[in-house]
């Protein structure tokens, strides 16, 4: 299993934080992550296919203005954050995220320190 294949799968074992702490200010989540998605994600040195994903279970914080940050396990089975940005038309939904220790993207392509999703929402079947 590649690097990247781990930190997606552990993203998806981690569970979140829930909602911030403290803040006195109900703020509407302009993320949409309900449902399932599926797509493809982009690294360092490949791009492959990602199975089905319920992004609920991320614990993904919107921080607004097109940034995110989640939570994972690390190869060491440590929580860290991961910085993200984000943006989303309809049920098409791409991810940049940075590696663990690695400062947010500022664009969205994978590369050496950063992973691209590249999602759309599963239709439900009913």
């Amino acid at each position: 299993m590649s690097a990247l294949a781990m930190i997606l799968t552990a993203a998806m074992v981690v569970p979140g934080d829930g909602a911030e702490k403290g803040s006195s200010e109900i703020a509407q989540p302009k993320l949409d992550v309900s449902g399932r998605w599926r797509g493809w994600m982009k690294g360092a040195r490949d791009a492959s296919e990602v199975p089905t994903l319920d992004l609920n279970k991320w614990g993904i914080v919107d921080e607004g203005e097109g940034r995110l940050r989640f939570k994972i396990r690390d190869v060491d089975g440590v929580r860290r954050t991961v910085y993200g940005i984000y943006k989303q038309r309809g049920d098409h939904l791409e991810i940049c995220f940075a590696l663990v220790g690695k400062l947010r993207p500022t664009r969205f392509e994978g590369g050496e320190e950063r992973c691209l999703l590249v999602l759309r929402r599963v239709k439900s079947s009913k």
